[in-house]
């Protein structure tokens, strides 16, 4: 195999192995989307949504209720 070829397929691996971090899904994304779909539900509408906070918010209401 050609030197070239190598070289190839390792910068096409490393491309890979740094791209499936992107898709990494975390509890803060997952909260941050339902924030969202709840605030797109209401658009348009004359109702108010029931405004979650942010997720340090969230979090930190979480960590006094543990407690």
């Amino acid at each position: 195999m050609p030197i070239y070829m190598k070289c190839l397929l390792i910068c096409a691996g490393v491309a890979l192995s740094l791209l499936s971090g992107c898709g990494v899904i975390s509890n803060q994304s997952v909260y941050e989307g339902i924030r969202g779909n709840d605030k797109a539900k209401t658009t348009g509408t004359t109702q108010k949504p029931n405004a979650m906070p942010n997720y340090d918010s969230y979090e930190k209401e979480r960590e006094v209720l543990k407690k």
